[in-house]
């Protein structure tokens, strides 16, 4: 974050290729994300995808709920994503690019990029948008991609020529670092792209798994970090930006965990209640659980050390729950679907 701390970026927009149904990429930009918000919160951030619309550009909401939203829609897998019109973006996708950059200080990829010459269209693509902001006086850069192979001469010139002088580079492995050394690229930083995955396994606890490498969901992803947990975990809810999960475990109630240490995740906080906790949500410093025959149960988690109980909903086996920006939606296994006016 070198480059965040040092510059001068009132607003940086975010580059990227999505829908393309990869989880892991989606996951490494939204970690990008909140490591940019942490360490520099006066940065304006906005998103400039290319896709299955050709273009898009939006500014990247504050709230961390309607960031997760942006997150999943990004990681909808659209087929026409897979096929993005390099030519179209070379002419007419560069001009609205053009435009945007009038409100931009930077341009930078934020990791899930390969650079390679398979296709030296893709290549000149991909290469276009931060040597376009260079060639404008702004700051363009990727950050954790991959790079791979770049064996033909004029592969090798478009990325000698258009790779950051004015931006980061940072690639993902030493096998990035070699291909663009070779290319005679800029020296790349090399920094790996870790995206966990956090499961609620029953009576084992919280497993996180590193899921960097996704592999369509096929892969073997390996385990980075462990918590055991009393009662049985059936449901877990993140508060990313404060490396917080919070925990429905049965007969065991409420748990709090804290895993910004992936040594040391551990349990903080606890509040065992009636009922068997099934499912969470949070919103607003609260949690929201179904505990079956304990009913509808809200919480106050702003000190994660000591949730405290604000309410309760007596039901008849509350199993599920859902909420939008109005109500709160319940799922009852014999009385059906409740709406329940939030708190304030």
């Amino acid at each position: 974050m070198c480059y965040l701390r040092c510059m001068n970026l009132p607003t940086l927009g975010l580059l990227g290729l999505y829908r393309c149904g990869n989880i892991g990429d989606e996951a490494i930009w939204r970690a990008f994300v909140d490591a940019v918000r942490a360490a520099r919160p006066d940065v304006r951030l906005r998103m400039i995808a290319y896709g299955p619309g050709g273009f898009e550009a939006a500014p990247l909401p504050d709230d961390p709920r309607a960031v997760d939203e942006l997150l999943h829609w990004l990681a909808l897998d659209d087929p026409r994503a897979r096929r993005v019109r390099w030519g179209w973006w070379l002419t007419s996708g560069l001009c609205r690019l053009a435009r945007e950059l009038r409100d931009l200080d930077a341009i930078w990829y934020a990791g899930g990029h390969w650079l390679h010459d398979l296709s030296l269209v893709t290549l000149a693509g991909v290469l276009a948008p931060p040597t376009w902001a260079r060639l404008r006086g702004k700051s363009g850069g990727f950050v954790n991609v991959g790079a791979g192979p770049l064996d033909g001469t004029l592969g090798r010139f478009l990325a000698r020529r258009a790779l950051p002088g004015r931006g980061p580079l940072v690639v993902r492995d030493e096998h990035s670092a070699t291909v663009l050394r070779a290319a005679g690229a800029p020296e790349p930083q090399v920094a790996a792209d870790t995206a966990y995955l956090l499961v609620a396994c029953g009576e084992v606890g919280m497993t996180m798994v590193n899921i960097s490498d996704f592999q369509g969901g096929n892969g073997d992803y390996p385990q980075a970090g462990f918590c055991h947990t009393p009662g049985y975990a059936e449901e877990i809810t993140l508060l990313d930006e404060d490396k917080i999960a919070f925990m429905a475990c049965g007969t065991s109630g409420l748990q709090v965990i804290d895993y910004a240490d992936t040594t040391n995740i551990h349990v903080v906080g606890s509040f065992d209640g009636p009922g068997y906790a099934r499912a969470l949500m949070y919103k607003d410093q609260k949690i929201f659980m179904c505990c079956g025959l304990g009913g509808f149960q809200i919480f106050d988690v702003s000190n994660y050390t000591n949730p405290k109980m604000i309410g309760i909903l007596e039901t008849t086996y509350a199993s599920g729950v859902d909420m939008d920006d109005n109500y709160i939606y319940v799922a009852d296994e014999e009385s059906g679907l409740l709406v329940i006016t939030p708190p304030q």
